[in-house]
């Protein structure tokens, strides 16, 4: 059974909503998603990923860890305009590690949003960049510079329900229109379906 809606962007979805800071692109799978490099976490941009992304939970870091991907981030000029204390970093927020099958991201999640909607290792997630339109940003400063680099995500599926998984393919999709993205180039995958950018489900193929 699906998690109980908590947010108006969950109109489509009986879900619960919570808010992302992207924190990498691309993290082999092998390797420690905490302890990024300039090889397996650069950022694809400075502010939030601007992609869809569907994934599987499947880690929640520590403030230990928030701290080491702070100052991973920092050393390949990512993040100039957060705070420079790694400390309150990791008060505002928690690294969470989403793994597509194809590729494992590494995100972050506004603790107070954590407290109030958690994600559990195992849930299907959704990650989308904001919505200024529908989701303003905060009026205290020091909140809204961890805004810019963020963006939100809902689940999908709690850890369990096979049924609910069933309707999803995890991916990179494009925000515009849900077609299926390369994660590396962000080239179309043709091969693959697309899916509806609100609800995230398969879209039906033309016979």
């Amino acid at each position: 059974m699906h998690a109980r809606r908590v947010s108006v962007w969950a109109v489509f979805l009986p879900v619960a909503l919570s808010c992302l800071r992207v924190a990498s692109a691309h993290t082999p799978s092998h390797t420690n998603p905490f302890a990024c490099t300039t090889l397996s976490c650069g950022m694809p941009q400075q502010g939030a990923y601007d992609q869809l992304i569907v994934g599987t939970v499947k880690s929640l870091g520590d403030a230990d860890n928030a701290k080491s991907l702070f100052h991973r981030m920092r050393g390949t000029h990512h993040w100039q305009a957060v705070p420079a204390d790694p400390n309150e970093f990791s008060k505002y927020l928690i690294p969470v590690v989403i793994d597509t099958g194809h590729v494992v991201m590494t995100v972050l999640m506004a603790q107070w949003e954590f407290a109030k909607a958690p994600l559990h290792q195992g849930d299907l997630v959704r990650y989308s960049p904001h919505n200024g339109g529908v989701e303003p940003p905060p009026q205290d400063s020091v909140a809204h510079k961890y805004w810019d680099i963020d963006g939100c995500a809902m689940v999908l599926c709690r850890a369990g329900d096979k049924h609910c998984f069933s309707y999803y393919t995890p991916g990179i999709y494009r925000k515009r229109d849900g077609v299926a993205l390369n994660a590396r180039d962000l080239k179309p995958l043709r091969d693959r379906p697309s899916v509806d950018p609100v609800t995230m489900f398969r879209k039906k193929t033309a016979h």
